[in-house]
């Protein structure tokens, strides 16, 4: 998949469910070439994997799939729902709810995220069936629509 940024530029998601790969790749209007757009998180952390849905949020983007964040070749954390700001870098003020298997993103006109995935309960055991759920703007949770 993939979507046009302000600029004009193509922003894709890479397919492929491996941790040890680009999450995102860029096309510039001026270039034919993709390039690789290292997603980086607090200082030299690297976010790598594979982008199931991106979205436009204002400026910003939102990428839901299985993202690793590896700091100096150690895999530091996991993230299935990431929000890049317009120059492409993680936005640490966004924290959604624990979730998996992101397939589908809409933004809202007032801000607000609709998902496709699966959530996790308070135990951090992620429920059987997929749902439908709303975040707020900041990535906080909203409700389940179905």
């Amino acid at each position: 998949m993939g979507l046009q940024l302000p600029d004009g530029s193509i922003l894709f998601g890479s397919s492929s469910p491996g941790f040890h790969q680009c999450a995102l790749s860029i096309r510039k209007p001026d270039n034919d070439a993709l390039q690789c757009v290292p997603i980086i998180a607090l200082g030299s952390t690297l976010v790598l994997g594979f982008t199931g849905a991106i979205a436009i949020q204002g400026s910003n983007v939102i990428a839901g799939g299985n993202f690793s964040f590896t700091q100096h070749g150690t895999n530091t954390g996991t993230a299935s729902l990431l929000r890049l700001n317009a120059d492409l870098l993680l936005d640490a003020s966004f924290r959604p709810p624990i979730c998996e298997d992101i397939s589908q993103l809409a933004v809202q006109s007032d801000g607000r995220i609709i998902a496709r995935g699966r959530l996790a309960n308070d135990q951090g055991v992620f429920e059987s069936e997929i749902s439908v759920f709303r975040l707020n703007a900041d990535g906080s949770f909203d409700r389940r629509i179905f």
